[in-house]
C-alpha cells in the first residue's frame, strides 16, 4: 500500500497536481481604441496626421492586441482612412501597426484604451 501512495504521490507531483496553484481568471471583452495615427503615405506633414478609432480583440492589459479601425485626416484632400492593425496593449493605453487600405500604406497609431484590471481578488 504504501509503494501505490508513493507512486502515486511522484505520479501527482510529476503532473503538477500537488503544487496546483488557484489562479483567478480575468474577463477579456473587446474594447475600442480613442488616439491619433501618423501615415506613411507620402511627405512626414501634417496630412499624414489623424485622428483614429479602433476596435480591438481583448481588453487586457500588458497583452498583444489585434484591431480594426477608420482615420479621419482633417488636413489631408483624401480625408479618412480604413487599417487592420497589430500591436500592443499597456495600462489604459495600447500601440498599434498597420496597414490603411485606403490610402494604401504603412499607419502608426497610439492612444487610449480602458483596459481591465490586472490584479483581480479571486476571493471576494
Amino acid at each position: 500500500m504504501k509503494k501505490i501512495l508513493l507512486a502515486a504521490f511522484v505520479l501527482a507531483n510529476s503532473f503538477g497536481f500537488a503544487n496546483a496553484k488557484v489562479y483567478c481568471e480575468t474577463e477579456t471583452n473587446a474594447t475600442f481604441m480613442a488616439g491619433i495615427a501618423f501615415n506613411f503615405g507620402g511627405n512626414a506633414g501634417a496630412e499624414n496626421i489623424g485622428f483614429t478609432l479602433k476596435a480591438l480583440n481583448t481588453n487586457e492589459a500588458n497583452h498583444f492586441v489585434v484591431g480594426a479601425g477608420g482615420t479621419f485626416y482633417p488636413w489631408s484632400e483624401e480625408r479618412f482612412g480604413l487599417d487592420l492593425s497589430g500591436g500592443y496593449n499597456f495600462n489604459e493605453s495600447t500601440a498599434l501597426v498597420g496597414y490603411d487600405f485606403l490610402k494604401k500604406a504603412p499607419v502608426v497609431s497610439g492612444g487610449w484604451v480602458n483596459t481591465a484590471d490586472e490584479s483581480t481578488d479571486c476571493f471576494k
